[in-house]
């Protein structure tokens, strides 16, 4: 790598210490990564928006679970959500022993359900390996292939950096996913009155290496995408590591309202990376999502 000198305000130069000690990253990797985005934001947004016409006074900024959203003011705003996997693949150490191609489906498809669960454009994708190129481009092909069915070509798909100057023993990567959208459709849309349906199978870690098939498919959340923007789904939350009680949590304080529980919900509170996802509709739709996506009413908002 090249070295270049960067005169920075003394605040500004703070701000990256406690983003780099908060992120167990050194200041050099924060400024490479945050210079990668702002680049690939100037190459390719201009089909979204021209950067020169932004006011960045006018920038508002917020955290929602694993994304960041910087809201234009110009009814547009761009998104980056963030994922990181270790431990899980081929190498000795490994927690989850798991073959780089699932590790590459899975962290890419859950990449692609948390955006397109708010109605957004993926633009582009930014990944970095905490081990070695050559097992990351065996994570690489799947990713290529999943970002291709949601438009992102693979000269916007981009690793950023590696680890080849020590051996690794486990596996790593974090994965970055640019992408643009409007902001009314980044609020909670739920209402009250609204059913909340459960669909997808609550399966992770291990049991993701044996149940692959139960993964919600880019397909499905296309589906649910397009019936969110036409206002048959009010809203598509997926279940993370919180699991669902974590998802039922953000889904009613978000949107400002309560929950009543409808049935058991026993053998549901796992969470995993893009397995299983809760739908809010109104009543007339319930039995519509119940037979396409083989949804199962677990409680109503009010």
């Amino acid at each position: 790598m090249r070295i270049t000198n960067v005169r920075l305000p003394g605040e500004m130069v703070e701000k990256l210490d406690r983003i780099a000690s908060s992120m167990l990253m050194s200041r050099s990797e924060v400024i490479r990564h945050a210079i990668s985005m702002y680049m690939i934001l100037i190459e390719h947004l201009g089909e979204y928006v021209r950067p020169s016409t932004l006011l960045f006074r006018d920038l508002r900024v917020r955290k929602d679970r694993n994304s960041v959203i910087f809201d234009m003011g110009n009814n547009m705003a761009i998104t980056i959500h963030s994922f990181s996997y270790g431990g899980i693949g081929e190498k000795d150490l490994d927690s989850v022993k798991a073959g780089y191609d699932l590790v590459g489906e899975v962290i890419s498809r859950q990449a692609i359900v948390e955006a397109l669960s708010r109605n957004i454009t993926p633009v582009s994708a930014i990944i970095n390996f905490t081990c070695d190129l050559a097992a990351g481009k065996k994570m690489l092909r799947p990713m290529y292939r999943n970002f291709e069915k949601v438009g992102v070509a693979g000269n916007r798909v981009y690793v950023t950096s590696s680890e080849e100057l020590s051996g690794t023993v486990q596996s790593g990567v974090s994965l970055s996913l640019v992408g643009a959208g409007e902001p009314d459709f980044l609020e909670n849309r739920a209402k009250s009155g609204d059913a909340v349906l459960y669909v997808g199978d609550p399966v992770h870690g291990i049991e993701l290496v044996q149940s692959l098939e139960k993964v919600i498919s880019i397909e499905t959340i296309q589906k649910l995408a397009e019936y969110r923007r036409e206002g048959i789904v009010n809203e598509i939350v997926p279940v993370k590591s919180d699991g669902l009680n974590g998802a039922l949590s953000y889904l009613a304080s978000s949107s400002g309202n309560q929950l009543v529980i409808e049935g058991s919900i026993a053998g549901m509170e796992k969470g995993g990376p893009a397995t299983s996802l809760l739908i809010s509709c109104k009543e007339k739709y319930e039995d519509r999502i119940k037979r396409e996506f083989n949804g199962v009413i677990i409680a109503r908002l009010i």
